[in-house]
């Protein structure tokens, strides 16, 4: 059975009625009733109601420019920071409540927000860099992806959070369990939460096609979930039974119909659905590898048979046909897509009629799914060390993440829940489970060692784990050892 552990962040975002039995499902998508542990809920239409309050001063800041620094990520236009500083209001939901948010922080302190994006990410973290160096102190927080953050704090750019004044992070508008994982050393230099949706890009769903399903008689995706049974060995079974030669060539190409369909960077996505952790942090927050135990290889290597069959399971980037993500799950040839919460905009204005669901467990005996986010993209928000005004910016950063958590957050919910007929209300309770249980492996977040990119692109062929894993450990421990130097000298 599922276990929701209900956080204070989902809180705020639904209207949550727990019922003592399971919630049903609609008889139209062929699901029934199973006395499953989800509860049900629904979004909020209006700005949720919340206890809690932000403890901030009245302020006037005398028209204190607050500079933020963000990067595109590779040019990927559903990537970027779209909540910052919108120039005006537009119809668009999740555009305007993010402005009307930037004017009313604007106006309640007497600010201006000025949103600085570099085109790279490798230059924002260079920029950082330099200013650091200069100690010009040009940018008063960024937000940086993932994947270089393990690079930035190696340079000593970064200020210590919990020196900074106003900001509670136990607060639901802060991601606690990110904190804590970005916690090299016991100190904590970045955290995701409410200040920008951007983060929320990033998490791991599976979207899986109605008509598919129905069309071949099989349980749906939402039952399994609830049953606990939505796991590997299932999710193999229902994408043979789906995939087929469709143009008839004896061959399967990118024009034929596909159990699955998924890009590169969604392999270690799947291990971290299975309760698979790059590296863990022991009780000194010292990062230790954990991805070489027997277990963990014995599941890896089982999970990459099943992803890496090409008669039924299509890597879109790997194949060199560089398909744009969603492209043939939203032409209707593909029962699952291995996807991010990014993808879901993009494939409601498609005409496939799609669910979402968590990434499967490894097996029925794994007790709780484990939802997980692509730390290469995910940001992380920071505090330069040059920064000399970090009362105002925390202030600022504590003020602006709540207006995010009230106003911003519910519209992201309505935007990627809201198809062209209706609202999908069986995607919205497994989007409430999904974010309310989200797991972080500190390996994975930091990507030791590039860890992470090399995983990404193991030979489908030959993958030989084991091997691999043992060839990179020095690499990681190396990355590790630099890392915790740079901290700890800080």
């Amino acid at each position: 059975m599922v276990k929701i552990k209900k956080c204070f962040f989902v809180a705020a975002i639904f209207v949550v009625i727990i019922f003592m039995s399971c919630s049903s499902i609609s008889e139209n998508d062929g699901a029934t009733d199973n006395n499953a542990n989800l509860s049900h809920g629904g979004i909020s239409e209006t700005q949720p109601e919340t206890k809690y309050q932000p403890e901030l001063p009245e302020k006037d800041m005398d028209g204190k420019i607050i500079t933020i620094l963000t990067s595109t990520y590779y040019g990927y236009e559903p990537m970027n920071f779209v909540d910052i500083s919108p120039k005006e209001f537009s119809g668009e939901v999740q555009n305007d409540a993010a402005y009307e948010r930037k004017l009313k922080i604007e106006q309640q302190y007497n600010l201006k927000i000025a949103h600085v994006e570099d085109a790279t990410i490798e230059g924002s973290v260079q920029k950082l860099k330099n200013s650091a160096l200069a100690g010009d102190g040009a940018y008063d927080l960024a937000l940086i992806r993932g994947r270089d953050f393990g690079n930035l704090l190696s340079s000593g750019a970064l200020l210590e959070l919990n020196r900074v004044p106003y900001l509670d992070l136990d607060m639901p508008w802060w991601e606690k369990k990110s904190y804590e994982a970005w916690g090299i050393g016991k100190k904590h230099y970045g955290v995701n939460g409410s200040i920008s949706v951007n983060d929320m890009l990033s998490v791991d769903i599976l979207c899986f096609n109605k008509d598919m399903i129905k069309d071949h008689g099989m349980e749906f995706p939402y039952a399994l979930v609830k049953s606990g049974d939505w796991a590997w060995g299932k999710v193999a079974e229902m994408a043979k039974q789906a995939s087929s030669d469709i143009d008839g060539d004896g061959k399967m190409t990118k024009s034929d119909q596909w159990g699955i369909s998924y890009t590169t960077n969604a392999v270690v996505s799947t291990f971290n659905n299975c309760g698979i952790h790059i590296a863990e942090l022991d009780a000194d927050g010292v990062p230790v590898i954990t991805l070489n135990s027997s277990e963990a290889v014995s599941r890896m290597e089982n999970i990459l048979t099943m992803l890496f069959d090409q008669s039924y399971s299509y890597d879109t980037l790997m194949t060199g046909d560089f398909l744009p993500n969603g492209e043939i799950f939203g032409d209707g040839r593909a029962l699952f897509m291995f996807a991010g919460t990014h993808d879901v905009k993009i494939l409601r204005a498609m005409d496939v009629d799609f669910g979402i669901v968590p990434y499967p467990k490894y097996d029925s005996s794994q007790k709780e799914y484990f939802p997980s986010a692509l730390s290469l993209s995910i940001s992380v928000a920071c505090i330069p060390k040059t920064n000399a005004d970090i009362e105002n910016t925390g202030l600022f950063m504590e003020a602006f993440a709540y207006e995010g958590y009230v106003k911003v957050v519910p519209a992201f919910y309505d935007t990627i829940l809201m198809g062209k007929l209706a609202r999908d209300s069986e995607s919205e309770d497994m989007l409430e489970y999904i974010f309310g249980n989200l797991d972080y492996d500190t390996g994975n977040l930091f990507n030791f060692g590039d860890i992470v990119l090399s995983i990404d692109w193991l030979p489908k062929e030959n993958p030989n784990i084991a091997s691999f894993i043992e060839k990179n450990i020095p690499l990681m421990q190396k990355d590790i050892d630099k890392i915790m130097a740079a901290v700890m000298a800080n």
